[in-house]
């Protein structure tokens, strides 16, 4: 029995999220320089945090538009999951990774919540790489660890032992 296990809204979260980071973090930068025209009435704290923040700002963003890029469809099967490439710039994929080849799936404490994110780790290099990830479906509950991370590592423990 197939059924999808990401949230049915993905779409409407990978657009949101890129939509406000580019829009926070244009306009953070931008009032930055707009102070450093100004830099002889600032102490020196204020320009070290200038120039220290505006490198960070970057970095962190490069981070959330990655997560929030590598988002995939993910459904459940019979067989294994099967993993689709939900992006804006890149054509529609899919492939279907078997529960053996899942090493484990887990979630991190601090991607908890609504949205979350699940992060799916392989034994062997799949056509997605070693590792996925997924927003799961909404809970209410955001305080402790998705039920669905459990039942990936349940199906893949459980093949697992009925290869060996």
């Amino acid at each position: 029995m197939r059924r999808e296990i990401s949230s049915g809204a993905l779409p409407f979260y990978k657009a949101t999220f890129l939509l406000f980071i580019g829009i926070l973090v244009t306009t953070t930068i931008f009032t930055f320089i707009e102070k450093l025209k100004d830099f002889r009435e600032m102490t020196q704290f204020q320009i070290f945090a200038y120039i220290f923040g505006i490198p960070a700002i970057i970095f962190m963003t490069f981070l959330f538009i990655r997560l929030a890029l590598s988002w995939k469809k993910v459904e459940i099967d019979d067989e294994g999951l099967i993993i689709t490439e939900a992006n804006f710039f890149v054509r529609k994929t899919s492939t279907l990774v078997p529960f053996e080849k899942i090493k484990a799936a887990r979630q991190n404490f601090f991607l908890r919540g609504n949205p979350g994110t699940v992060f799916v780790e392989f034994t062997e290099p799949t056509f997605f790489g070693n590792k996925i990830s997924f927003v799961p479906t909404f809970r209410s509950v955001t305080f402790f660890e998705h039920p669905i991370v459990e039942e990936i590592n349940q199906l893949a423990n459980q093949n697992k032992r009925f290869i060996s």
